[in-house]
């Protein structure tokens, strides 16, 4: 009759010594997987980052100077244009016969922060743009983070193409921040020597003013005379090594005319003083045709790139290529067609910025498409990609 009591008592030892051993191991897996979590944070952390959905922008967000932003996205007439500019806006254009359908490489990207790198790469691959050379913008030198750079790694760990760097040096200049800008000379040597930057840019201070309030900074301030030793060195850096230099010099603020004769005779120093270094007048230089064409002549080693501006409010005083049905000026298509181994596609497109929110990527590039497809047929491939090909050398 004892045996039941002992069989049970012994039940009751093993079934303790169960719970209390479950107890042990979970509380001992889940002390594994706390520390696990630790260790991997920063990888998740970038895991995360690529695969976060894009955050929606509001076209009343403020930007970069320009304001209430959703003035910029109503449609303008040619007439209306004309009064933003110092040229004409309703004169002839080139129609286009075949929109180009081939491989094309992107110069000049500003990726931010707020963008999905992820979406952005699929983003690419639709449009077919085949190569991807992300830089620094005039306001980067704000950027105490680097997180623009930390997603423009992001991207080209994913895709073929590169980075600029050097862009945050005429920022600190411009600020009077001298400490700051040998620090970031001394870092930018360094990523050229690791071959994590590629080539120099984007070169300004920052965009005008776009406001037109007072007290905006101007690429004068530092960049007229070209004659700091920082920037020098910088400079002589890009020339040793035969590197692209992306300049952003706008020749005017707000509706205001300026010289640009002050603009045209930068570009003939820089190259002259520089003439191993591929130097790029962004944005068709923000000049008249007549007045890059100056440029052009000036020497054999500066290049320009072709923006599509899609919003001529944004755009006051600096000569976009394209009318406001982003059809290619007549006079910009033949300078192009005239010089077909000076410029390039560089589509200034920056994801996750509230000012690109209502114009899709793709309708971007289909812009760009439709301006490649307007030029002779053999100066269509040179300027979509061959001439980016040999000027970024990979």
């Amino acid at each position: 009759m004892q045996v039941p009591s002992v069989v049970s008592k012994v039940q009751g030892v093993g079934s303790m010594f169960s719970t209390k051993w479950r107890f042990l191991m979970t509380w001992f897996f889940k002390v594994i997987i706390t520390i696990s979590l630790l260790v991997a944070a920063p990888t998740l952390t970038f895991a995360g980052n690529w695969n976060q959905p894009k955050k929606e922008s509001s076209n009343k967000q403020k930007g970069d100077n320009y304001g209430d932003l959703s003035a910029y996205s109503k449609p303008m007439t040619c007439e209306e244009s004309s009064k933003l500019q110092r040229s004409d806006q309703c004169r002839k254009a080139r129609e286009y016969k075949a929109k180009y359908t081939g491989k094309i490489f992107d110069s000049h990207s500003h990726p931010r922060p707020k963008g999905n790198p992820r979406q952005h790469v699929g983003e690419l691959e639709e449009n077919g743009v085949t190569k991807l050379y992300m830089q620094d913008t005039p306001n980067t030198y704000k950027d105490k983070k680097n997180k623009e750079w930390r997603v423009r790694t992001k991207i080209a760990n994913h895709y073929d193409g590169g980075n600029l760097c050097g862009g945050k040096i005429t920022g600190f200049l411009s600020h009077g921040k001298k400490d700051q800008a040998k620090k970031n000379l001394s870092e930018i040597k360094e990523l050229i020597s690791s071959g994590e930057c590629i080539g120099i840019g984007e070169i300004g201070v920052r965009h005008y003013d776009k406001g037109c309030n007072a007290g905006a900074s101007q690429p004068e301030s530092v960049l007229k005379n070209l004659n700091d030793p920082i920037l020098r060195e910088l400079m002589a850096v890009a020339n040793e090594n035969a590197m692209p230099v992306f300049f952003h010099y706008e020749p005017s603020k707000c509706n205001k005319q300026h010289d640009q004769t002050t603009v045209i005779k930068f570009y003939e120093k820089v190259c002259k003083d520089f003439p191993k270094a591929k130097i790029l007048a962004s944005h068709t230089g923000m000049l008249q045709p007549s007045e890059l064409e100056q440029v052009l002549k000036s020497c054999d080693n500066i290049y320009s790139d072709i923006k599509p501006i899609m919003k001529p409010l944004g755009w006051r005083g600096l000569e976009p290529a394209n009318n406001v049905e982003m059809r290619l000026f007549e006079d910009f298509a033949q300078l192009i067609e005239k010089y077909p181994d000076r410029f390039l596609i560089g589509s200034d497109w920056k994801d996750g910025h509230p000012y690109y929110a209502d114009r899709p990527f793709s309708d971007h590039f289909n812009s760009i498409r439709e301006m490649i497809g307007s030029l002779e047929p053999g100066v269509q491939e040179a300027v979509a990609y061959k001439n980016c090909e040999r000027i970024m050398k990979r």
